[in-house]
């Protein structure tokens, strides 16, 4: 049984590999973006996108341990950009005997990047292309919080094809 935490900037192949894992091990996938939308549509204009994120976090990881005390295989799909999220789910994890894991989906090119957020169907939580903008692309690449111990790096820029049996071995590791 594993909790894995998913990483990566926006366009970056996240919720794909996610579902893709998900279907290999059984795995629940919890994903940030659709819980964050749904509290967002009931409560358009009357709570602001950080209330919304911390809701959502809190939801996050409320479903993770409900999952896990279950003895089920979780992955959380989100950027990843916040200490506390690492500690949560490692606390989760230590709590149940469960395996923490860490993928982060990086894609350096930006015209790539740019490309999958236009054609994607946007969700109301769920930032636009024009939010990332060319010069500051590097902060986004820059945002993720690592864990001090093992993780892995898939760039995701390749099919995935190419980089979900290592992503497979590492889960199951």
């Amino acid at each position: 049984m594993f909790l894995l935490q998913m990483s990566g900037q926006p366009g970056s192949g996240k919720s794909i590999l996610s579902k893709k894992i998900g279907e290999k091990t059984g795995a629940v996938v919890i994903d940030n973006d659709i819980i964050k939308s749904a509290i967002l549509e009931l409560a358009i204009n009357e709570i602001s996108g950080d209330i919304a994120g911390k809701l959502t976090y809190n939801i996050n990881f409320r479903l993770a341990e409900n999952y896990v005390r279950q003895n089920k295989s979780v992955i959380i799909d989100t950027p990843c950009r916040f200490q506390f999220i690492i500690e949560r789910g490692k606390k989760i994890c230590a709590e149940y005997g469960a395996k923490y894991k860490y993928i982060e989906c990086r894609i350096s090119n930006y015209e790539e990047t740019e490309k999958r957020l236009k054609q994607r169907n946007k969700l109301p939580s769920q930032v636009d292309e024009s939010a990332v903008v060319k010069e500051n692309y590097g902060e986004w690449l820059g945002q993720a919080i690592f864990p001090e111990d093992e993780y892995i790096t898939v760039e995701t820029d390749q099919p995935i094809e190419n980089y979900l049996e290592k992503c497979l071995r590492y889960v199951n590791s």
